[in-house]
């Protein structure tokens, strides 16, 4: 198998359909930088199904379409096809095989296999194992071969899995444990709806025992109720009629006291509107005397008030003159004081001004001293701050001499123990050589009997392969017998259910027919005739309804069944009855080669009927087609005749065509053709059981084959599991003795690495303490004098006290004085505008004494005339009140009598009220009592289905209440009750078995998918470590070939398991000691992973390689090595490489230019190399450039 060719379209820098053919052997793409080069490798690594953005060199998966340049537009869509030549590899059955991917920037996405629609998991699933993957190791670049180096043990192990053929027991791994995990959440859910629907049933059943008691009970209930609502309804009645009676007498003393208080009340209102007038009258003279009253309060108020201001004026008057006589005496002393206030002032001035100078001098010298401490103090810190380093530092010594001395105890420690684990270790690899021995001798005694084993099972294989071959030909060929059975009796069904419901006939012949033993009928037209197939839609058009026509022995049966047809209107029918038959035909027909003869001609049926079959079809002439029926008809040679063609068409001698399409129900050849199907069915169930007994021999022949092959297979997968777990074993303990040899080389150096330690601890031990012994020194003298400064400074500080103490002294003293002068210069201010404000208080005095005197005198003038006018009040008010007592008197008369009316007419009032109250309370007991037996009889009609109006007396029981109440506290006791607990706990029984029953089954699958994951690790596990082994013996080889000599090796860390374990380089080309990979040189590391590459290839080689500039880092040397093992590996397989080499180029059989000679746009140039042509394969690389 290899890669015939790639196309591309609207894929990157492709937006043009561009096509590459490789051949066989070396293919190289060269061309300059950014010219499209490594698309190519993208397009191909897209099309094996790569999904992920970032190794096509994208961010997103839109971005591989063509996006557009300055001189064209971007497309909508990518397209890359990939063309195999399948020799066997691939499950298909094609010599090619196609693999198309198309996206768009929509974001959908097809696969075509052979251009037939699939999925991404067909495609994954066809390269599975191949080598040629998205992620496999066929598709390499350069930066591919740094990461095997450097940190990427899963692309290695990628590798590597791909070469065992195990990435498919990855796949079919991983699914497993999805649908492990996926049983497993299905059997705790299981398992809890299980014990959920446990607790439910039991409650179910509970609840189902109480709902049968429920039922029982109310039905009783229902009985008791029955008789106690009809006593109820009995007593209600009583009552009722008892209560109309009530109402009927109480109404009518009601109609009678109303008659009284209709009188009283007219009596009433006359005596009232008396009153009115009266109160009128005496509301006005009330009125006029309030008024007066006002007015003579209001003169009284005003006499108080103008008596009041007069004295309140004249005692103003006195309060004046006396504050006056205050004032004038208060001026002189305020004065005075202000005089001595002013002397004070003055000296207090000349006692701060003293305090000040003394204070300026005091404040110099503190200054000084202050000065003097802070330079002191600066200095005493940083003595200390080197103290507290140096004591720092001594600490940090003792620390590094308690961490040396720790050390040097555990090197000795380790060395000890180092040398206990070495020979424990070396007794244990003694051990495990002989065991390995033991296996590898039972390896190759199961390998031969596996063989054997394999013979057999091939054997056996072909032969179930070809009998299964024949028998499904014989299966194939019974399915199309059983078939062609089942319609021809599906055929046969639908005819004889046709025949038997008389399909196609009118109506009235079905009805008549139907009592075909009441009467004389024979037969239908359509029933006694033969027709040859060829004419049958001929006759059927000519006959038409004819068909139905039934035919009779004389005319007693066509009256007798058309009175039974008007009778039960089942429409006309059409009769021919035999005795009354004439032929209408013509005696001579002429001769015509158009025509084919008369109809009746080709018409066969019993002697009987021919005057029936002559009768009808006569007159109609069989012609070739309707054209010449229509030629015939204008000839006029035909008048008489009905012009009839072999389609059914018919022309009438009136000129009527009559045709169509015929009917899909025909009446002709119905029998004939259900007795072709009847013998044509026995036939094919005939044959069938034929093919089927042969069938079945053949199965039973391949069951035995089949179980005979399962029991070998058995066995055989015994050999194998015993086989894997040998070759396991085997591999589990090479592995482990390198582990030890590894181990024991590993112990050695770090004991000897413990021993250099060891010494090189001592040395820095001794170090440490001189250096803490010099530090300790010096750290004591600058202590010292740090000593003597302390002492100086706590004397400069006890003056810079003593000086600060006495400024404190003096400023307090200076602050008082100026506090008492502030204090003397404020009462100053205050005494000053006191004099001001007595003065202004005197000028004020004089003033209001001048008003007062005025406003005396107008007092007084007012007092008198308002005490006049309050006599005349007087005097007016009191003939007002003479006359109001006397109407009060008569008003008071007449309200009495009015008061007594009044209460007359309410106790009438009251008493029709009572009257009025207890009809209303007997209307209200009688629509109670109404309504309970209406309440009553609906109960009994809906609860017991029972009308209490037609009891009769004789079914009414006496009840005990108390019963009633029993039985529905009973009830009560058990509600609530849950009458659908019957069918539930039946439903929730069924469905505990159906979950029990799955539960079984997800346990079943649960172990099945356990075992089948161990045999799927033990399998994996046998094939990566025989890969492994063989790839790590070719690396050695290929490695020493590159490097002519040196020493490479690969091995696996971490984890026991061989398939999670990480696999690691090592490797030292000859001449150099190197422990670690990543000190290698640029170029040795690409001719390292190149080894490894190619020792992957060597094992498991892929059907075509695409290798990305990965002879970049190389130089001229180590190129030739490089075409070594490149023309090496092109013999297997088939090789496309990206290069810049012109070495490299000339290796190759063809090269492909990729050029860009629009910006944005890759072309390519196809340049064939013939092996004889070697000497202008130099000149090549510049031609396409």
């Amino acid at each position: 198998m290899f890669l015939k060719s790639v196309e591309m379209f609207g894929f990157k820098s492709f937006p043009k359909k561009t096509g590459i053919r490789l051949d066989t052997g070396i293919t190289a793409l060269v061309g300059p930088n950014g010219c499209g080069k490594t698309n190519i490798v993208d397009a191909i690594r897209w099309a094996l199904g790569e999904q992920r953005p970032n190794m096509l060199r994208c961010d997103r998966m839109d971005e591989i379409i063509f996006g557009g340049t300055q001189t064209r537009k971007a497309l909508g869509l990518a397209e890359v096809t990939l063309t195999f030549v399948n020799d066997g590899k691939f499950p298909l059955d094609f010599e090619e095989v196609e693999v198309t991917r198309r996206s768009s920037r929509s974001g959908e996405s097809e696969y075509l296999l052979n251009r037939t629609p699939c999925r991404h998991k067909d495609i994954v699933d066809l390269f599975l194992n191949t080598g040629l993957s998205s992620r496999a190791y066929s598709l390499i670049t350069i930066d591919m071969v740094d990461r095997i180096l450097d940190s990427d043990p899963q692309l290695r192990r990628n590798f590597f899995e791909e070469a065992a053929g195990i990435a498919k027991y990855r796949a079919r791994r991983n699914l497993t444990l999805r649908k492990l995990s996926a049983t497993e959440d299905d059997l705790l859910r299981v398992n809890d709806i299980i014990l959920e629907i446990e607790r439910t049933s039991r409650s179910l059943k509970r609840q189902a025992g109480k709902a049968r008691s429920y039922q029982r009970l109310k039905q009783e209930l229902k009985e008791v109720e029955t008789f106690y609502l009809l006593t109820k309804f009995d007593e209600l009645r009583k009552a009722r009629e008892s209560l109309e009676a009530q109402k009927v007498k109480l109404e009518r003393e009601r109609d009678y006291k109303m008659e009284d208080l209709a009188t009283r009340q007219e009596d009433f209102q006359r005596r009232k509107e008396e009153l009115k007038e009266k109160e009128t009258v005496y509301s006005a003279l009330l009125s006029r005397l309030d008024k007066t009253r006002d007015e003579a309060t209001g003169i009284e108020r005003d006499l108080a008030m103008f008596r009041e201001r007069k004295k309140s004026l004249e005692e103003n008057l006195d309060r004046l003159g006396k504050d006056r006589s205050e004032i004038e005496k208060q001026i002189p002393g305020v004065e005075e004081q202000i005089e001595a206030a002013v002397r004070e002032l003055q000296q207090l001035a000349r006692t701060i001004g003293e305090v000040e100078t003394k204070l300026k001098q005091k404040d110099e010298s503190l200054r000084v001293g202050e000065k003097e401490v802070s330079s002191m103090l600066l200095k005493r810190d940083d003595l200390a701050d080197k103290v507290t380093k140096m004591l720092a530092a001594e600490n940090d010594k003792r620390k590094i001499y308690l961490v040396l001395e720790a050390q040097r105890e555990v090197h000795i420690g380790k060395a000890d123990a180092l040398s206990s684990e070495s020979r424990d270790l070396a007794n244990e690899l003694r051990l495990l050589s002989w065991h390995l021995y033991q296996g590898i001798s039972q390896v190759d005694w199961f390998s031969k009997n596996l063989k054997s084993y394999e013979a057999r099972l091939g054997q056996l294989k072909r032969s179930i392969e070809d009998w299964k071959s024949s028998s499904g030909a014989l299966a194939q060929r019974e399915r199309e017998l059983r078939q062609k059975a089942l319609t021809a009796r599906s055929e046969l069904d639908l005819l004889k259910v046709f025949e038997e419901r008389m399909e196609g006939h009118e109506r009235s012949a079905r009805a008549i027919l139907g009592r075909k033993k009441q009467t004389s009928i024979r037969t239908t037209v359509a029933d006694c005739i033969e027709v040859p197939d060829e004419y049958v839609q001929a006759i059927e058009g000519a006959l038409g309804i004819g068909l139905s026509t039934l035919i009779t022995e004389d005319e007693t049966d066509v009256i007798n069944s058309i009175e039974f047809l008007m009778k039960n209107k089942k429409g006309r029918a059409v009769f021919a009855p035999l005795s009354l038959l004439r032929s209408t035909s013509t005696s001579q027909m002429p001769a015509s080669n158009s025509v084919i003869g008369l109809a009746s001609n080709f018409v066969k049926c019993k002697r009987p009927y021919e005057p029936v079959i002559k009768a009808l079809l006569d007159n109609f002439l069989l012609c070739r087609d309707l054209r010449t029926a229509f030629e015939l008809f204008k000839s006029g040679a035909y008048s008489e005749y009905y012009l009839l063609t072999k389609s059914g068409e018919v022309i009438e001698p009136n000129g009527i065509v009559r045709g169509g399409s015929p009917s899909q129900q025909p009446l002709l050849g119905r029998k004939r053709r259900i007795q072709s199907l009847e013998k044509n069915v026995v036939a094919l169930e005939k044959y069938r059981n034929n093919v089927e007994h042969e069938l079945l021999k053949k199965e039973v022949h391949t069951q035995k084959l089949q179980a005979e092959f399962a029991r070998l297979d058995e066995a055989y997968q015994k050999e194998i599991r015993k086989r894997v777990e040998l070759d396991s074993w085997v591999s589990t303990t090479k592995y482990a003795i390198k582990n030890l040899e590894e181990s024991l080389a590993k112990l050695d150096q770090e004991r000897r690495h413990g021993d250099r330690e060891l010494q090189r601890t001592g040395k820095r031990k001794g170090e440490v303490e001189k250096e803490i012994e010099g530090i300790t020194s010096e750290r004591e003298s600058i202590q010292l004098n740090l000593s003597s400064i302390e002492e100086e400074l706590s004397s400069k500080r006890e003056a810079v006290r003593k000086t600060s103490s006495e400024v404190e002294s003096e400023r307090m003293e200076l602050l008082k004085l100026r506090m008492q002068h502030d204090r003397l210069r404020d009462d100053l201010a205050r005494e000053e505008s006191s004099v001001g404000m007595l003065r202004e208080q005197l000028k004020k005095r004089e003033e209001e004494k001048s008003q007062i005197a005025v406003e005396i005198e107008n007092t007084e003038s007012l007092l008198g005339e308002n005490e006049n006018l309050n006599t005349a009040i007087n005097v007016n008010k009191a003939a007002l009140q003479s006359e109001i007592s006397e109407l009060e008197s008569r008003k008071r008369e007449r309200q009495k009598r009015i008061e007594k009316s009044e209460n007359e007419t309410e106790l009438i009032s009251l008493e029709l009220k009572s009257h009025q109250e207890k009809i209303q309370d007997l209307r209200i007991r009688l629509m109670e009592v109404e309504t309970r037996g209406e309440n009553l009889k609906e109960r009994a009609s809906e609860e017991l289905g029972l009308d209490l109006d037609e009891v009769r007396e004789s079914e009414k029981v006496q009840v005990d209440e108390d019963q009633l109440e029993t039985l529905r506290t009973k009830i009560a006791a058990l509600e609530p009750v849950n009458m659908l607990a019957f069918k539930e706990f039946e439903e929730a029984d069924a469905r505990l078995k159906h979950l029990v029953s799955q539960k079984a089954d997800l346990t079943e699958a649960k172990d099945s998918l356990k075992k089948t994951l161990r045999k799927m690790d033990q399998m994996a596990r046998s094939k990566f470590m025989d890969t492994y082994q063989k790839v790590q013996g070719h690396f050695k080889q290929i490695f020493s070939e590159v490097f002519d000599g040196g020493q490479a090796d690969l091995c696996l860390e971490g984890d026991s398991d061989p398939l999670r374990s990480e696999i690691q380089i090592v490797a030292s080309p000859g001449g150099k000691r190197l422990t670690r990979i990543d000190l290698l040189s640029s170029g040795e590391r690409a001719l390292v992973a190149i080894s490894l590459l190619f020792a992957i290839f060597l094992v498991r080689p892929s059907p075509f390689y695409i290798l990305d500039e990965i002879d970049a880092p190389l130089d001229d040397v180590n190129i030739s090595r490089f075409i070594k093992l490149l023309t090496k590996m092109s013999r297997k397989s088939q090789i496309a490489l990206i290069t810049h080499n012109k070495r490299t180029m000339e290796a190759a059989n063809s090269l492909y230019g990729i050029t860009m000679e629009e910006p944005g746009v890759t072309k390519v140039v196809s340049v064939r190399l013939r092996e004889e042509e070697a000497e202008s394969h130099a000149e090549l690389a510049p031609q396409t450039r």
